[in-house]
């Protein structure tokens, strides 16, 4: 089998089993060109300060990026996120971060000591002043893929959520691929791997 058939072989097994994952609507590659501009206005969407906390530094899209192989997906309010959080970081110390579980917002609901931001985020009140005095970020980190872990021929499997600008593209690619892109409950996440060439 050539390298091209290998790759594309590949890439269908991949796609096969993201598409059998509760909550994926859709999955398409991404062209090296279009990775480009995707990680040039998420620099761009990186500029802007978030909630007045600091700005953000999508460190998972880099590393997504430098994969041999780029997807991207869509998915409903349904997938199951993997277990890595945002997080709002200052001088390296954790301030602020996600919320993912209905327990976790019950516990968080119960204390005196933070605040949440809707149901989905949670900053601790005695960090805040120190935000005021020091450089603070978002840290939207390298996500992992464990329904990718028992593909053989693939490996350094690393994912990514995108900024609200970068699913805008996303959406857009896989608009004039014919898929259905605009339901309120749709989000994209990218996913990067390399292919094991024997």
């Amino acid at each position: 089998m050539s390298s091209l058939a290998c790759r594309k072989a590949v890439i269908e097994k991949v796609t096969s089993v993201l598409k059998n994952v509760k909550g994926i609507r859709a999955v398409c590659e991404l062209e090296k060109e279009e990775c480009k501009v995707l990680l040039e206005r998420e620099m761009e969407a990186e500029k802007c300060v978030l909630g007045g906390m600091g700005r953000g530094f999508n460190a998972g899209m880099r590393e997504v990026l430098k994969r041999e192989v780029i997807l991207a997906i869509l998915h409903t309010n349904e997938y199951c996120w993997p277990p890595e959080k945002i997080q709002i970081i200052s001088m390296g110390e954790v301030i602020g971060e996600e919320i993912r579980t209905e327990d976790e917002l019950k516990d968080f609901k119960g204390r005196k000591d933070v605040v949440l931001i809707g149901d989905t985020f949670v900053i601790y009140k005695d960090k805040v002043s120190e935000v005021l005095s020091r450089i603070s970020y978002f840290l939207f980190p390298t996500l992992s893929v464990p329904e990718l872990k028992d593909i053989d021929e693939i490996y350094g499997v690393v994912a990514a959520i995108p900024s609200p600008p970068v699913d805008m593209l996303i959406k857009e690619k896989m608009k004039k691929l014919g898929i259905e892109v605009d339901r309120r409950d749709l989000g994209t996440e990218i996913i990067g791997f390399n292919i094991c060439h024997k």
